[in-house]
């Protein structure tokens, strides 16, 4: 998105916003990605297991299987609602010729999916943003555009300034990722351990050595260094993965304000979207239910990509070309009737009729479809 903006949007900066990832909505509500803490039993997809509370004491070994790829609308109820977004796949074209003649598939999220997002900014920012949005709701992102692929129908459903949320004291609470997260220690090295996630934690809330980790789920991923602006090669560096999940407890018993931290950004490189954290009060139910519900769906009563949209034009434009050829052609047989006089070229009456039927013929066109029919043998 940033990378659009930089291109088409004058005065932009990217440095000035923070964008937070979209993922799939459902209603009202934007998912996160499924904490790696939650798994499914295998022959049982309704009943998840939550690794971060205690084992219950009945507890019997199953097997379970990861959520990856999904999403979920609040960690913390006791009816877990998981849902993900469908993958289709595309075929090389010729502007891949390197991968001609093989069966190379590659993934894309099929049509109609949405997905919710926010940005953070200054308030002209903000306005500055919004009044280019409202102005250019429908751009494409990704690849392979040019085919038509990765167009986007852009909705701002709210604008307003920071809230401030009811406060929430807790002494043990579970943080999860909503985005990668990278820290740098005093030494100028990245880290991307629970320590890090910790010592980043405790200066949000400046109180250091205030915290302790009780219980950790954490995936590892590694992350271009040219996406994230360090360098100009390719190489590649550790992160802390979406979805890792870690409860924390107060070194002194004391509660704090867990809504000062819940929805904020913390490590580096937050302005591409790195850092977002999740904080719940800590639920010791170890068994939940889980439903498995639908993505919301936008459906078109139009053609829904760019390239059915010209499709579908190119069909009408021929369609009504052939009428105009045809009424021309009436009328240039009608005048044939008077052989004997020279007929001038009724260019008024040629442009009215392409007015009503097909706008983009020009008048040498129009003038050779008339002469066709009337010096015809």
């Amino acid at each position: 998105m940033a990378e659009y903006l930089r291109k088409h949007m004058d005065g932009f900066r990217a440095e000035d916003y923070i964008f937070a990832n979209a993922y799939p909505s459902l209603g009202e509500k934007r998912g996160i990605p499924a904490p790696v803490s939650m798994s499914l039993e295998k022959l049982n997809k309704t009943m998840l297991h939550s690794r971060l509370a205690p084992e219950p004491e009945n507890y019997i070994s199953v097997q379970t299987v990861r959520m990856d790829g999904q999403f979920v609308e609040d960690p913390t109820s006791q009816t877990i609602r998981r849902f993900s977004a469908k993958d289709v796949k595309i075929y090389p074209t010729k502007t891949e010729p390197e991968l001609s003649g093989e069966e190379h598939s590659m993934s894309a999220i099929s049509e109609g999916y949405c997905f919710r997002g926010y940005v953070e900014a200054e308030d002209k920012n903000i306005r500055a943003l919004c009044d280019f949005l409202s102005a250019h709701p429908v751009f494409s992102l990704g690849s392979r555009t040019e085919e038509g692929y990765g167009e986007v129908r852009l909705r701002i459903s709210d604008a307003f300034e920071e809230r401030k949320e009811p406060e929430r004291l807790c002494r043990e609470f579970d943080v999860f990722l909503a985005s990668p997260f990278i820290s740098y220690n005093e030494k100028g090295l990245y880290e991307c351990d629970a320590e890090a996630l910790k010592r980043e934690l405790e200066k949000k809330i400046g109180a250091e050595g205030a915290l302790t980790i009780v219980r950790k789920y954490i995936d590892s991923a590694v992350c271009q260094r040219l996406y994230l602006g360090m360098f100009r090669d390719a190489s590649q560096m550790n992160c802390m993965q979406m979805g890792s999940s870690v409860r924390f407890r107060t070194q002194s018993g004391e509660p704090i304000d867990i809504s000062a931290i819940s929805g904020t950004f913390i490590g580096e490189f937050t302005e591409k979207g790195f850092g977002e954290i999740r904080v719940y009060p800590s639920c010791d139910s170890y068994y939940r239910i889980c439903e498995e519900k639908d993505a919301d769906m936008y459906r078109l009563s139009v053609p829904g990509n760019l390239r059915e949209l010209l499709k579908n034009g190119e069909i009408i434009t021929r369609v009504l070309e052939k009428m105009l050829r045809t009424r021309i052609s009436i009328l240039a047989f009608n005048d044939r009737q008077d052989s004997g006089v020279e007929q001038e070229i009724p260019m008024d009456l040629l442009r009215a009729m392409r007015d009503k039927y097909c706008y983009t013929v020009d008048d040498s066109e129009l003038a050779r479809i008339y002469q066709e029919v009337l010096n015809a043998e």
